[in-house]
């Protein structure tokens, strides 16, 4: 009840709760005709302010997602702010590559070899496609010592999984951005797309907790035509970035702001 002890109803709270997120979001304005927030990168300054206002807008949009689900009678449960909040120690959620923005930093053979390991897994899903390659990985991994055919062994790789057309600022970008919490983003670290696919995935069927816009990215749930669940790409980035803005057309500033 209101201080006038009115009864307040459901409709009227909802429209204050998103007048009031509106109001969060209302910098976010429309600039020479597209949607400045989807256009928010981590590259943006101040980086801590931006950083901030992807964050809640990835979070938002996992809420809004469900209360959609809920209201078309798809879903009955609701977003599990307990499990969000009580993470363990060390483990908050923060925003995090979806491709990996480092790329070339694997200067030690335990790293690259963690990493080739995890790319060889992922190559042997095509079969003999790529046996050649999958042949070389396995060449350098026996050798037991870092070189620099390694930068050029983890180009080709890249290349497979559609991540080398991905440049630093579609990379930085919300489209390529999503919630996790620190000790599974610390357990891949920059491994290629499938790999981290298959990580979050053992997690998820074990019982951890992802928000749902999270687990539909490495569900590949954008991806209409079903192509590959092995490569994240820039199409893929344009997909996920018009799920978000289409889920939450109603709390972000239309062209008439």
């Amino acid at each position: 009840k209101s201080l006038n002890d009115t009864e307040i109803k459901k409709d009227d709270i909802t429209k204050m709760l998103v007048d009031k997120i509106k109001s969060r979001f209302a910098s976010l304005k429309w600039v020479s005709g597209k949607e400045a927030y989807l256009a928010l990168s981590l590259s943006d300054k101040p980086k801590d302010k931006t950083k901030k206002i992807i964050r809640d807008l990835l979070l938002l949009y996992s809420i809004e997602y469900i209360v959609r689900q809920c209201e078309k009678g798809q879903t009955l449960y609701k977003f599990p702010f307990k499990a969000f909040k009580e993470t363990k120690a060390g483990k908050g959620w923060d925003i995090e590559h979806i491709d990996s923005y480092t790329t070339n930093d694997l200067n030690n053979y335990k790293d690259q070899k963690d990493w080739l390991s995890g790319a060889n897994i992922a190559l042997l899903r095509f079969g003999d496609d790529h046996k050649v390659l999958i042949a070389d990985i396995d060449k350098y991994v026996k050798s037991g010592k870092a070189d620099e055919s390694f930068e050029e062994l983890s180009g080709k790789i890249q290349k497979v999984f559609g991540e080398d057309a991905n440049d630093e600022e579609t990379k930085n970008g919300i489209g390529n951005l999503a919630l996790l919490d620190a000790g599974t983003n610390r357990g891949y670290g920059n491994a290629v797309f499938p790999s981290k696919r298959a990580a979050i995935l053992n997690k998820d069927a074990a019982g951890e907790f992802f928000p749902i816009g999270t687990k539909n990215v490495f569900l590949k749930y954008f991806d209409k035509t079903g192509f590959s669940t092995n490569t994240w790409n820039k199409e893929d980035i344009k997909m996920y970035r018009d799920a978000i803005a289409e889920t939450l057309c109603k709390f972000l500033p239309g062209k008439e702001n």
